[in-house]
């Protein structure tokens, strides 16, 4: 269906299953309010500032901050074998002012392809929702002899103009 964005929820057992899906061909990879260390405790690290100033051993909890990375990068983001992260992926690099998190929901998806998405893959634990207009990935996964039997449900939703 052109100009439709479909909506996939499906079961997955691992990360393997994400890594299997995303679409290899494309190097804007964006990982929204990724957490390297999912566990709420504190845990000791250095961080380097635009600048390059480092502050050294500091002690901080639930970090979270935008990742952009290219397919190499986004496959050791995957192996970490975080549980919970959202993955977009553009045609294009993405603008130093989008803000995933500030956009309507209403119109979320609307802005983000007029910024370049391609696909989008939500992962909270063992559910996957996918995201996309891109009909080849849709039909890949439906006719998966493993992702095919794991489709939990499937909207189309026509894009607004």
């Amino acid at each position: 269906m052109a100009n439709c964005m479909e909506y996939l929820r499906l079961e997955i057992d691992s990360n393997d299953d994400v890594w299997e899906l995303v679409d290899k061909s494309i190097q804007f990879n964006l990982v929204h309010h990724f957490n390297p260390h999912e566990i709420i405790e504190w845990w000791q690290t250095d961080i380097k500032a635009k600048n390059g100033n480092v502050l050294k051993d500091l002690v901080v909890r639930d970090l979270r901050f935008d990742l952009l990375t290219n397919i190499p990068g986004l496959k050791d983001i995957l192996d970490l074998n975080t549980q919970q992260f959202d993955i977009f992926q553009f045609s294009r690099t993405v603008s130093d002012t989008l803000r995933i998190q500030d956009l309507p929901e209403s119109s979320k998806y609307n802005i983000l392809q007029d910024n370049g998405l391609v696909n989008a893959f939500e992962c909270r634990f063992e559910v996957l929702e996918i995201s996309t207009t891109n009909a080849e990935l849709v039909s890949r996964i439906c006719e998966h002899d493993k992702f095919g039997k794991r489709i939990l449900g499937r909207t189309t939703v026509p894009n607004k103009t």
